[in-house]
């Protein structure tokens, strides 16, 4: 999916919300900063060892509450990863090579929400990620690579999560993505990209506003 499509998709989703609208009775808008933890998988079992890295996230988001249970969201979050992996040999051996690599996104997702109750929410969606910054490190490697060549430009993911409700204003939001398309090359073979996250948030603006039936 190319910036074309998540174009398309933010359409699709806008038509949706002007169709629920029309039958909703109350419409709610929510401004929201969160930052968090997250743990990556590079789905390179026969070249990376043992493919997880760690790091961190933060950024802003927008949710749009449309009656009492159907809502969507964007976001646009900053993330910082990095790792130690082992390459290994065609036959699956390590090569007594570690490198580090390190990559920075800016990701782009946009879904629905499913609101149960006031307690918490389900969320799913598409992301779009943009490189930002890579970089790749070998061990006894007097300077470092950047950018990274197997760090490819941009990927896809889907991904879902709930959001739990600690009053109206604070959150806890847990997430996961599963690449639909490579995040990253070895030696010529794209691996798609696991994440999960754990983030606190806070809802700074809301408003409401009744909408006719």
């Amino acid at each position: 999916m190319n910036m074309k499509h998540l174009r398309l998709l933010a359409s699709i989703i806008i038509l949706i919300c002007a169709g629920q609208v029309t039958r909703a009775q109350l419409v709610r808008f929510n401004v929201g900063i969160e930052a968090g933890a997250l743990g990556g998988y590079m789905m390179t079992e026969s070249r990376l060892s043992p493919g997880f890295d760690y790091g961190g996230y933060g950024g802003a988001n927008i949710e749009v509450r449309i009656g009492r249970i159907f809502g969507v969201f964007g976001e646009a979050v900053y993330s910082y990863q990095t790792g130690m992996q082992t390459l290994l040999t065609d036959d699956g051996f390590s090569s007594g090579i570690r490198a580090g690599i390190t990559r920075q996104y800016m990701h782009i997702p946009l879904g629905i929400q499913l609101w149960m109750g006031r307690s918490a929410l389900f969320q799913a969606g598409f992301q779009q990620s943009i490189l930002l910054s890579s970089r790749y490190s070998e061990e006894g490697m007097a300077e470092s690579i950047s950018p990274d060549e197997g760090a490819l430009k941009y990927y896809t993911s889907i991904m879902a999560g709930f959001k739990f409700n600690l009053g109206r204003v604070v959150y806890i939001n847990v997430e996961g993505t599963y690449g639909l398309s490579p995040a990253y090359v070895v030696t010529g073979h794209g691996a798609p990209v696991i994440t999960a996250s754990v983030g606190l948030g806070f809802r700074v603006y809301s408003y409401r506003k009744s909408a006719f039936k």
